[in-house]
């Protein structure tokens, strides 16, 4: 008998492999809960707008009529909720700008206008809805979605 037939008598695979398997099939099935079922994220409230890291404005969708700016930003911010936009424009001379859209209906917002560079990537950044943010460098500008009272913490990585 050569080698080539021992080969061929044994079995597909043994018993400790079965252990393996099935020890990995617990593992990506755990990860699968902890990572997608199980997390139950809220909807957002809202959104707030962040600028030098400080909160500058904040919305509600289910009442958008009540808005809150930081006092000294008034000037800084055109609201006009009959299109679900809002303006943040840059003092004195206000030549910087992004327009932010919301839907209060799907609960998200996005950038959907800035003349921060040539090719604005906060523009180009998916809607947020639960988690995540839309980072602006060169405006220093940050939004991200509320949730009960606070905010919700964007995922890094």
């Amino acid at each position: 008998m050569n080698k080539y037939d021992k080969i061929r008598e044994l079995k597909a695979y043994e018993k400790n492999d079965i252990f393996i398997y099935v020890f990995l099939l617990i593992l990506i099935i755990s990860l699968f809960l902890f990572c997608v079922i199980l997390p139950g994220t809220k909807k957002a409230e809202g959104f707030a707008v962040y600028y030098d890291g400080e909160k500058v404005f904040a919305l509600s969708y289910s009442a958008p009529e009540d808005y809150i700016i930081t006092e000294g930003f008034e000037n800084y911010f055109e609201v006009s909720l009959s299109e679900n936009r809002i303006t943040f424009l840059f003092p004195p001379d206000k030549s910087e700008y992004n327009i932010i859209t919301f839907d209060s209906e799907k609960k998200s917002v996005k950038v959907t206008e800035s003349n921060c560079s040539v090719s604005p990537d906060c523009v180009y950044s998916p809607e947020i809805r639960n988690g995540g943010a839309i980072i602006c460098a060169p405006h220093r500008l940050k939004i991200a979605p509320l949730q009960d009272d606070g905010y919700y913490p964007p995922v890094t990585g």
